[in-house]
């Protein structure tokens, strides 16, 4: 996951203004907004982590619980404030974009996950799922149009519905295999 973290600060700013045709998207500023945003938490926490590890592992509890509810919080300001940009998206073709999208990455997380069925499982899922984080960091600091967080909120949603239940398939068939 570090590692898809570090190649999506790299290659995002480089990839980004290629696939938006006449859309303004500064690498630079882009590439800002993922290192301050993402890698330089993470960094952070994996420093705090090697040196302070009693304190990190007595952290790590509340602080996944507040960041889990944060987010959770975020997803539903986002669908409340733009409740009208959501209604306006069914009839296209943005959920089954979304849906395309995750399935995508759930596959090429599975393609490159090694040949043990329970990596393959995990490298789907992240991979499936780990771009939202991103996706919302760069929205939210390089574009003025609600369109473009609603339909990253619109992924992460149709996201949950969709990967919830591939997470059970996938834990249960992990199970059923003999040790």
């Amino acid at each position: 996951m570090v590692m898809l973290m570090v190649l999506t600060v790299a290659y995002m700013p480089l990839v980004l203004p290629l696939l938006l045709e006449g859309v303004s998207a500064d690498p630079i500023k882009i590439a800002r907004s993922l290192l301050l945003l993402m890698l330089l938490p993470l960094g952070v926490g994996l420093v705090v982590k090697a040196r302070f590890e009693r304190m990190a592992d007595r952290l790590r509890a509340p602080l996944n619980r507040i960041s889990s509810l944060r987010l959770a919080l975020l997803f539903v300001l986002l669908l409340i404030t733009n409740i009208q940009n959501v209604i306006a998206l069914f009839g296209t073709r943005g959920i089954l974009a979304s849906i395309l999208f995750l399935f995508g990455g759930a596959g090429i997380g599975w393609l490159l996950g090694g040949p043990g069925k329970g990596t393959r499982g995990v490298m789907a899922l992240g991979t499936a799922q780990r771009n939202i984080a991103a996706a919302l960091v760069v929205g939210g600091q390089n574009f003025n149009d609600p369109q473009v967080l609603v339909m990253v909120v619109v992924v992460a949603v149709v996201g949950l519905l969709i990967l919830m239940p591939l997470a059970r398939i996938l834990g249960t068939r992990g199970a059923e295999q003999p040790a």
